[in-house]
């Protein structure tokens, strides 16, 4: 077992824990950030939410580590789709990090 700040602090590994998460969109929103030219994103296997979430804030240039599965499936089948849709250029290596970019060819 891992440790954590939740075994530290003698809660059980298993509890259930709610926390408040929001979209990237509405904090860029709150902030008023319309366009970012370079994001990383690195979640331990929320990435698929944060490209969910991330729908009307510009973003040029992509680099996310999408190591953790869904149902048996590699996080980047669900990924690179959304991406292509949004009319990213995308490379994916070792089926685990993706580079996209929306403003010039990626290799």
């Amino acid at each position: 077992m891992k440790s954590s700040s939740l075994v530290d602090i003698g809660r059980s590994p298993r509890a259930d824990i709610e926390i408040e998460v929001s979209t990237l969109d509405a904090i860029f929103g709150q902030l008023g950030i319309k366009l970012v030219d370079f994001m990383i994103i690195q979640l331990n296997g929320a990435e698929i939410e944060a490209i969910e979430g991330l729908k009307r804030t510009e973003v040029y240039n992509l680099s996310i580590a999408a190591r953790y599965k869904r149902t048996g499936k590699a996080a980047y089948n669900k990924i690179v789709p959304i991406l292509h849709a949004r009319d990213y250029n995308v490379l994916v290596e070792d089926e685990e990090f993706i580079y996209a970019s929306k403003n010039r060819e990626l290799f």
